[in-house]
């Protein structure tokens, strides 16, 4: 980059938008130790007994408040995981159309980053894109439309496009190592840890 742009190097990079970056030969490890403290102090809260896991696997999940959206990516070792937790803006009939919906809305996510990396002249075809629902892939292939379908707003089937061109290539993914349910899913500790591994995750303790 340096030979395209102006640059200046200020040292190593040891804070980032409340990341502390640690950078060794064995590679670079991030954390938010400091910004997770500065929280619990926020909130008076750092006599609390410490918790395995975010969540606990008993707890009932409520409602979220109106306008709480949530829509964030996160990295799995050397890939990307898109994970979304909000209200939809249309009704879902059945858990089928719900992942349809949502591998559409990664789906052009990807494009979206795909177009960009080509700027920097990185191309990249048969993207793959891992779903835990086998019906949700079924209808990216199946351009025809019937009575299970028809009521799914024409918006949604973008999808079908990309994968016909070969663009995007929707992969199978076991219910029990699908690695977003981490983001949105009260896990037990042992599900926690191994998901946490599969992100290239660890715990310095």
């Amino acid at each position: 980059m340096s030979k395209e742009f102006k640059m200046s190097m200020m040292g190593e990079l040891t804070f980032f938008l409340r990341l502390q970056i640690k950078q060794s030969k064995d590679g670079i490890f991030i954390n938010q130790a400091k910004y997770t403290k500065e929280i619990l102090k926020r909130f008076d809260m750092e006599a609390s007994n410490a918790f395995d896991t975010p969540m606990s696997s008993s707890l009932k999940l409520d409602k979220a408040e109106k306008g709480k959206d949530v829509d964030i990516k996160r990295y799995r070792g050397h890939s990307l995981v898109s994970w979304s937790s909000k209200k939809q803006n249309s009704v879902a009939l059945s858990t089928t159309e719900a992942e349809y919906m949502a591998v559409g809305a990664c789906c052009a996510q990807i494009l979206w980053m795909k177009q960009t990396l080509l700027d920097f002249g990185l191309k990249y075809d048969h993207i793959p894109i891992l779903c835990d629902n086998t019906s949700a892939i079924d209808l990216t292939k199946n351009p025809i439309q019937h009575s299970c379908t028809k009521h799914i707003e024409i918006k949604h089937h973008f999808i079908r496009d990309p994968v016909q061109k070969g663009d995007i290539v929707l992969d199978f993914v076991d219910t029990n190592h699908q690695i977003a349910d981490i983001f949105t899913k009260p896990l037990d500790s042992k599900k926690f840890t191994a998901l946490r591994r599969e992100l290239g995750m660890y715990s310095p303790m």
